[in-house]
C-alpha cells in the first residue's frame, strides 16, 4: 500500500498530473510506449509488392500507434512512385487491413521524380487489444497480438530501394 506522502494529488478536476522527469510510463500504466525502429537499410521489396518493415507485440489495452518509413531511393530508377504506409493484423504481402484513409496512407506521384530519400507517416490510428484478439481501425476484431508495419513502393527499375521504418504505440488507456 502506497503512503500518503508518495501520492501524487490531482490538481484540477479532471485533469491529472504529469511526469516533471524524464522517465517512462511502467508497463499497463497509460503513457507506456512500445518502440520497434529499423535503423539498418532493409530492402523494400518487389516493385509493387507490399512487405513487412517491423512488427510489435501487443497487450491488453487501448492504443494509439504511429508509423513511418523513409524510403530511399538507393540507385533505383521510378517512372512514377506510388508510396505507400499502414498497419495490419496480418502478415506477409498481403493488402488485407489496410484501408486506405483509415489504417493506410498513400502518397502518388505520375510523373517520374528523383530523389534520394523521403519519409512516409502514418496518421494515428487506434488499437484495442484484449489479450487474445487486436481491432485495428474501424475494422472489426481478429486473432492476435501483433501489429504489422507494412509498406509499399511501386514503379521503379534498375535498382532496389530501401527503407528505415519506425512503430511507436502509447497506451491511452
Amino acid at each position: 500500500m502506497a503512503s500518503l506522502s508518495s501520492l501524487k494529488i490531482i490538481t484540477a478536476i479532471g485533469q491529472l498530473l504529469g511526469t516533471s522527469t524524464n522517465d517512462t510510463a511502467a508497463a499497463g500504466n497509460v503513457g507506456e510506449e512500445l518502440v520497434s525502429r529499423i535503423t539498418s537499410t532493409s530492402a523494400a521489396g518487389a516493385d509493387a509488392t507490399y512487405f513487412v518493415a517491423t512488427s510489435l507485440v501487443l497487450t491488453a489495452g487501448c492504443w494509439d500507434v504511429i508509423g513511418s518509413i523513409e524510403y530511399q531511393a538507393n540507385g533505383a530508377t521510378f517512372s512514377a512512385v506510388n508510396a505507400e504506409v499502414g498497419v495490419s493484423r496480418f502478415s506477409g504481402s498481403t493488402s488485407t487491413g489496410l484501408v486506405r484513409g483509415d489504417t493506410r496512407c498513400v502518397w502518388n506521384s505520375v510523373v517520374p521524380i528523383t530523389f534520394s530519400a523521403f519519409t512516409a507517416v502514418l496518421h494515428t490510428v487506434r488499437v484495442y487489444c484484449d489479450g487474445t484478439n487486436l481491432t485495428v481501425g474501424g475494422q472489426a476484431a481478429g486473432v492476435g497480438t501483433t501489429l504489422y508495419l507494412k509498406g509499399r513502393i511501386s514503379s521503379f527499375s534498375a535498382g532496389q530501394p530501401d527503407y528505415l521504418a519506425n512503430l511507436r504505440a502509447v497506451r491511452v488507456r
